[in-house]
């Protein structure tokens, strides 16, 4: 799926509110350009996750996080809030990553 479709498809879900719609109309907006990647690259898996969560930014955290793929790609991470690599630290203050965590629970 394209980037330019995904919102599309998001908003013809059936379940969600005229309110809902105009909320992730503008939420859409203030995506980074990576949280619009993970959801255009991961889109089978966005309603379920959308409806859980409530919110693309949300989802698109959701769905990097539990996705192999991402284990430690610092550099498109949602949590990543550059963070100076104190005591060997990742650029998301944690030591270590947190995809790779919640995989490996699976």
């Amino acid at each position: 799926m394209k980037r330019n479709e995904i919102l599309s498809t998001v908003l013809s879900y059936g379940w969600m509110t005229e309110n809902m719609r105009s909320r992730i109309r503008e939420e859409w907006e203030s995506l980074t350009d990576n949280e619009k990647t993970i959801l255009t690259t991961h889109s089978d898996r966005v309603e379920k996750t959308l409806r859980e969560y409530k919110s693309l930014e949300n989802a698109a955290k959701v769905i990097f996080m539990t996705c192999p793929e991402y284990a430690n790609k610092c550099d498109i991470c949602p949590y990543n809030n550059g963070f100076d690599n104190w005591q060997d630290r990742r650029p998301c203050g944690q030591w270590h990553c947190w995809t790779v965590v919640t995989c490996n629970r699976k």
